[in-house]
């Protein structure tokens, strides 16, 4: 899930931008890791809707 995600980025030591999911396009889930944190690379975690 994303929450778990967020937090395993975190606790490695990345910068969040989303400190928990917000709602994306489609009514997917999704939230973002900073691209400082994984060598210039925007990170966006995407959970479907069910």
């Amino acid at each position: 899930s994303i929450p778990q995600e967020l937090e395993r980025q975190a606790a490695a030591g990345a910068e969040l931008i989303d400190r928990a999911p917000r709602p994306g396009a489609w009514g997917h889930q999704v939230a973002f890791v900073h691209p400082k944190s994984h060598g210039g690379v925007l990170i966006e975690l995407v959970q479907e809707s069910r």
